[in-house]
C-alpha cells in the first residue's frame, strides 16, 4: 500500500512539473515568398529538440504555421513549397489538364478578356482568386477537418486577417483552416477578398504582420519570433504601389516596436536580394533559412535546455486517411444546373473519398470554364455524419477575348471571341470568334449538354477560313494559292473527362482555290472548287499541362472519316469559253468549259475513306528536361484503282490552322499535300529561366501517291525508300511573354538541303502553334 501511496506522490509531483513547464510561443511574420524562409528555422528548432505550444502567423506566416500546427514536420513542408507551381499559384489560370476536354480549346489562348454584364463591358479586376492555391489549402490541409476549433490542432494556433469594413483585426481561432489562411494571405491589390461569414477579409498584415500578442493571451512564456516582412527602418518605396502598401500597413508597423520587444529569441534575417514576389527563388530562400536558423541554433539550444524540452518533430505519414460523405450540397450555381455539376462531381453520398478524389472532382467542376472559384467544405451533420458542400461562384454569362498575333505566313491579325453562356438555350455554349487580318477567320462553335446525367453534348459548329498559302518548289515559294474554304458540321461527344472525348457526327466541307501568278495554270481559268461530305468517328486524349508551352502529358488523336461523296468543278474567267491545255513538247490544246469539267468528274473519287493517327508526348527527363517522341499517320483508302484527286493532307511546318494539318521538322506550313504520309521523330526540350522553352530534335517523314486496296500486297517498297523518304531537323525557341508566346524556329530537310524559317508571335486561331 506505501509503495502505491508513493507511486501516486511522484505521478502527481510530474503532473504538477508539467503543468508548470513554461509555455513556448512562436510567431511567424507574413513577407510573400520571403515567408518561405521560416522552414529552414523551423528545421534548425527541430533539431535543438523545440516544438512550440502555440504558433501565431500572418499571411506567408499563416501558411507555414498552419501546416506546422496539423503535425507537418519542417522537411514535409519544404517538399510542398519546393514542388509548388509559383507561377500558377499567384495567377488566375489553372493547368490545362484540369480544363474539360470541350473547354480546352478555347483556354489560356488570349491576352484579355473583359466580363460582360447586360451589354456593357466590365474592366477585369486584375486579382487573383487562387483556384489553384485554393486546391493547395484544401490538400494539405485536409486533417484540420477532425477538429472543432484551433485549440484541439496538435500545437494551439491563431492566424489574423483584416476586416475591409472597420480596418480592424480578425483573429482566427475556429472554422475552416483552408479559410482562415486565405484570407490570412489576401494581399490587398493581389488577391481577391475573402468573404467569411459574411465579412470581407484581407491579409491580416494590414493590422498585425507580427501577431506577438496572440501568443502572450493563449500563456506563452517563452516567444521566438520570425521576421521577413516590415522592419523597424524600411527604406522610403519609390513606386506608387510600394507607397500604397506601406501606408496601408502602418497600422502593422506602429506595433512592430513593442512586439520586437516581447520577444525571448527575434530573428530579422537579411534577404538580400530577395523580395515578396521572389517565389521563382522559394528553393534558394529556403536554403537562406537553413543558414539562419543554424545560426541561431546555439540560442535554440539553449533555451530547450532551460525549457526542458526535447520534443520530436510530428510528421503527417500515415495520418491522412479517407472521409465518408454522406451528403453532398452545390451552392452559388445558377447557371449550370445541379444536375451538371453533379455529373462532373462524379460522387456518391455514402461512399468515402480520399483528397485525391475530391480534389478531381472539384477540377472537373472548375473545368467547364464557367466559374471564378469552386471550393469545398466538410461540415457535420450528425454526430456520426458530415455533409460535403461545394461551394461556387460562377463568372459572367458572357465575356469578350482579345489577342494579337503575327507570323511570317499568314501575317499579323486581331482575334476576337465572344463566348455566351445560356444563349440559345439552357446548358449551352456559343462562341462567335474572328479573326481580323489578311487571312480572316470566323467561326461559330455551340454545343448544348444533353441527357440526364449531362454527359454527352451536341455540337454545331461552322468554319471559314481564306488564306493565301505560299507554294514551293523545294522551299522556295513560287506561287500563292488562294483559298476560301467553308465547313460545316454537327454530331455528339462526351464530355464526362478532362483529359479525352469520343465525337460522332458528320461535315460538309467546300472549298475554293485560285492561283494568284498562274505558274501551273492555264490562262483564264478562274478557279476550281470541291465540296464534299463526310461521316466520321473519332477518339482525343488530351493531357498536356499547358496549350502553349507543355512540360508533361500527351496529346493522342485518331479518326476514321467516311467520303460518300464529292464534287469537283472548275469555272472560267467571265467572257472566256475555253483554255488552252499544254500536251508538253510545245504543244496544246484549246478545251471548252464544259469539256474541262467532264476531265474533271473522270477524275472526281467515288466513296472512300480516310483514317489520320497522331501523338505527341512529353516525358520529363529531368526539372528543366523533357523528351517529346511524336509521330503521325494519314492514309487514304479506296477500292477504286483508275486516277482520282482525292482530299489531300496537308503537311509541314510548326502549325496546325486547319485540325487535320500535320506539322512536321524540314517542311514548311502546307507545302506538301499527299493523300499518304507518315512520319516519326523525337525532340528534347530545355526550360531555361521559367520563360524560355528550346526545342530541336529530326524527324523521318514519308509519303506516297495513292494506293488501291486490291495493290497494297505488291506496293513498291523499294520505290517508296528512294523518292519519297526524308529526314527534318531543327531548333525552336519559344519566349512565355505577357503579351503570349514569341517563337522562332528553323529546320531543314535531307531531300533539299534548304532552310525553312518560322517566326511567330501572339495568341493566333491556330490549333496548335
Amino acid at each position: 500500500m506505501r509503495r502505491i501511496f508513493l507511486l501516486l506522490l511522484l505521478c502527481l509531483a510530474l503532473g504538477a512539473s508539467a503543468q508548470e513547464r513554461p509555455k513556448l510561443g512562436l510567431v511567424l511574420s507574413g513577407g510573400g515568398a520571403k515567408g518561405a524562409l521560416h522552414v529552414g528555422v523551423l528545421k534548425a528548432m527541430e533539431e535543438a529538440g523545440l516544438r512550440p505550444d502555440f504558433i501565431a502567423g500572418t499571411s506567408m506566416g499563416s501558411v507555414v504555421g498552419g501546416l506546422y500546427a496539423i503535425g507537418y514536420s519542417a522537411d514535409e513542408i519544404e517538399q510542398i513549397l519546393m514542388t509548388m507551381d509559383w507561377d500558377l499559384v499567384l495567377s488566375n489560370q489553372v493547368p490545362l489538364n484540369y480544363i474539360s476536354f470541350e473547354e480546352k480549346e478555347y483556354y489560356n489562348r488570349y491576352l484579355v478578356e473583359f466580363p460582360i454584364e447586360g451589354t456593357s463591358l466590365k474592366l477585369p479586376s486584375g486579382l487573383i482568386e487562387g483556384q489553384v492555391l485554393g486546391e493547395f489549402m484544401r490538400y494539405y490541409l485536409w486533417t484540420a477537418k477532425e477538429y472543432e476549433n484551433f485549440d484541439e490542432f496538435p500545437i494551439v494556433y491563431r492566424c489574423v486577417g483584416t476586416n475591409v469594413a472597420t480596418g480592424e483585426p480578425i483573429l482566427f481561432d475556429r472554422g475552416d483552416l483552408a479559410t482562415a489562411i486565405r484570407s490570412s494571405m489576401a494581399l490587398p491589390t493581389a488577391f481577391t477578398a475573402v468573404e467569411v461569414d459574411s465579412v470581407l477579409v484581407v491579409d491580416g498584415g494590414v493590422v498585425d504582420n507580427f501577431p506577438v500578442e496572440q501568443l502572450i493571451q493563449l500563456g506563452a512564456d517563452k516567444i521566438i519570433g520570425v521576421n521577413v516582412g516590415t522592419k523597424l527602418k524600411e527604406p522610403t518605396p519609390e513606386s506608387m504601389v510600394g507607397i500604397l502598401m506601406s501606408l496601408a500597413m502602418i497600422p502593422s508597423a506602429k506595433r512592430l516596436p513593442q512586439e520586437i520587444e516581447d520577444c525571448d529569441i527575434y530573428i530579422e534575417p537579411d534577404l538580400g536580394p530577395y523580395s515578396t514576389a521572389s517565389f521563382g527563388n522559394v528553393p534558394e530562400i529556403i536554403e537562406l533559412g537553413k543558414n539562419v536558423g543554424q545560426e541561431y541554433l546555439p540560442e535554440f539550444e539553449a533555451m530547450a535546455e532551460e525549457l526542458g524540452m526535447d520534443r520530436e518533430p510530428f510528421s503527417m505519414a500515415g495520418r491522412v486517411r479517407p472521409e465518408r460523405v454522406d451528403s453532398i450540397s452545390v451552392e452559388g450555381n445558377t447557371i449550370f444546373s445541379d444536375a451538371l455539376v453533379d455529373n462532373k462531381l462524379g460522387l456518391i453520398s455514402g461512399q468515402e473519398y480520399s483528397r485525391d478524389q475530391l480534389q478531381s472532382a472539384v477540377r472537373r467542376v472548375f473545368g467547364i470554364n464557367g466559374f471564378d472559384k469552386v471550393d469545398y467544405i466538410f461540415e457535420p451533420y450528425t454526430d456520426t455524419s458530415s455533409v460535403l458542400r461545394v461551394q461556387m461562384r460562377e463568372k459572367e454569362r458572357a465575356r469578350l477575348f482579345a489577342s494579337v498575333h503575327f507570323d511570317n505566313i499568314f501575317s499579323a491579325g486581331i482575334l476576337l471571341n465572344l463566348t455566351a453562356r445560356d444563349l440559345l438555350g439552357r446548358e449551352s455554349r456559343t462562341v462567335a470568334a474572328v479573326d481580323i487580318s489578311k487571312n480572316p477567320r470566323f467561326r461559330f462553335d455551340y454545343y448544348k449538354y444533353m441527357g440526364k446525367r449531362k454527359a454527352v453534348a451536341a455540337n454545331l459548329r461552322y468554319d471559314f477560313l481564306s488564306a493565301q498559302l505560299p507554294q514551293y518548289d523545294k522551299g522556295e515559294a513560287i506561287d500563292i494559292n488562294i483559298q476560301n474554304i467553308h465547313s460545316v458540321s454537327l454530331g455528339v461527344l462526351t464530355t464526362q473527362s478532362l483529359k479525352e472525348s469520343v465525337f460522332i457526327g458528320a461535315d460538309f466541307q467546300s472549298l475554293t482555290s485560285r492561283s494568284r501568278f498562274s505558274v501551273a495554270v492555264p490562262e483564264g481559268l478562274r478557279n476550281q472548287v470541291i465540296n464534299f461530305f463526310q461521316v466520321k468517328a473519332a477518339y482525343t486524349r488530351n493531357s498536356l499541362n499547358n496549350r502553349n508551352f507543355p512540360t508533361e502529358g500527351s496529346e493522342f488523336y485518331v479518326e476514321g472519316s467516311l467520303i460518300p461523296e464529292s464534287s469537283y468543278q472548275v469555272n472560267l474567267e467571265p467572257g472566256q469559253d475555253s483554255v488552252e491545255l499544254s500536251l508538253g513538247d510545245g504543244a496544246s490544246i484549246w478545251i471548252t468549259g464544259d469539256e474541262l469539267n467532264e476531265l474533271v468528274d473522270d477524275i472526281t473519287p467515288g466513296v472512300y475513306g480516310q483514317l489520320q493517327i497522331r501523338y505527341q508526348g512529353f516525358f520529363p527527363l529531368a526539372k528543366k528536361t523533357q523528351l517529346l517522341p511524336y509521330g503521325s499517320l494519314a492514309l487514304t483508302i479506296s477500292a477504286e484503282s483508275e486516277l482520282r484527286s482525292y482530299n489531300n493532307w496537308r503537311v509541314g511546318g510548326y502549325q496546325r490552322v486547319r485540325f487535320n494539318d500535320l506539322p512536321v521538322l524540314g517542311l514548311n506550313y502546307a507545302e506538301l499535300e499527299t493523300v499518304n504520309f507518315g512520319s516519326a521523330g523525337v525532340k528534347m526540350q530545355h526550360v531555361i529561366a521559367n520563360q524560355f522553352y528550346l526545342q530541336y530534335g529530326a524527324n523521318l517523314y514519308g509519303w506516297y501517291e495513292f494506293v488501291p486496296i486490291s495493290q497494297y500486297g505488291s506496293f513498291d517498297w523499294k520505290d517508296f525508300y528512294n523518292q519519297y523518304l526524308a529526314v527534318g531537323y531543327g531548333v525552336e525557341l519559344n519566349w512565355k511573354t505577357r503579351l503570349g508566346p514569341i517563337g522562332v524556329g528553323v529546320s531543314t530537310n535531307t531531300d533539299d538541303g534548304y532552310f525553312r524559317y518560322h517566326i511567330s508571335a501572339g495568341f493566333s486561331f491556330n490549333y496548335e502553334d
